[in-house]
C-alpha cells in the first residue's frame, strides 16, 4: 500500500510539472505570435539628403517608419543593408531624430545599383523592406 502513495504523489509531481510546462509554452508562443505581428503593418520610405548620389561624396540617408494609420513609430530600432553587384557591403544603423525619421551617415565607394534592405526592429519583431539605390561615378 505504500508503494501505490509514493507512486501516485510521484506520477501527481509529473502531471503538474507537465502542466506547468504546458501553460509555460502556450504563453511563450501567445507573446511570440503577438510581437511578429506588431510590425507587420509598417509603412518604410528611404530617402537620401542629396541627390544624385555619387562615390566619394558623404550623404545622409533618412528613413520615415509610420503604422498604416499614419502614427509614426519612435520606438524601434532600424538598420540598413547595402551592397552592389561586386562584393561591396555596408551596413549602418540609424539615429532616431523625431516623429518617426532617422537618420545615418554614408558613404559609397563604389558607383553602380545598390541593393539596399533596410530593417526594422522591436524585440523579437522584425520588418524588411528593400530597395535599390543608384550611385554615380
Amino acid at each position: 500500500m505504500r508503494i501505490l502513495l509514493e507512486k501516485s504523489k510521484k506520477n501527481k509531481l509529473v502531471v503538474l510539472f507537465v502542466i506547468v510546462f504546458l501553460i509555460t509554452v502556450s504563453i511563450n508562443l501567445y507573446v511570440t505570435s503577438v510581437n511578429i505581428n506588431e510590425l507587420e503593418a509598417l509603412e518604410v520610405e528611404l530617402h537620401s539628403l542629396r541627390t544624385p548620389l555619387k562615390v566619394g561624396d558623404r550623404t545622409t540617408l533618412q528613413v520615415l517608419v509610420y503604422d498604416r494609420g499614419n502614427l509614426a513609430r519612435e520606438d524601434v530600432n532600424v538598420e540598413i543593408k547595402l551592397s552592389n553587384q561586386g562584393t561591396a557591403r555596408l551596413h549602418e544603423k540609424f539615429t532616431h531624430i523625431e516623429n518617426g525619421l532617422y537618420e545615418t551617415n554614408i558613404q559609397f565607394f563604389h558607383g553602380g545599383t545598390w541593393d539596399g534592405t533596410v530593417f526594422v526592429k522591436k524585440g523579437n519583431s522584425l520588418f524588411k523592406k528593400n530597395f535599390k539605390l543608384f550611385v554615380e561615378r
